[in-house]
């Protein structure tokens, strides 16, 4: 199986079970994403920001 990924973004995409799935940027544009393994295998992911002032 094979799909096509537009490289034009900054994106964090996640392959599960051959399915991607795209994570979501930070709102505040700062931020973190944190995947979440157990046993090999992704179990979910976080998105944290920080607002810059």
């Amino acid at each position: 199986m094979k799909a096509s990924v537009d490289i034009s973004e900054d994106k964090v995409i996640i392959v599960k079970q051959g399915e991607l799935i795209t994570i979501d940027k930070p709102a505040s544009g700062f931020g973190e994403n944190v995947i979440t393994w157990s046993n090999g295998e992704i179990q979910g992911d976080r998105v944290s920001y920080t607002n810059k002032r």
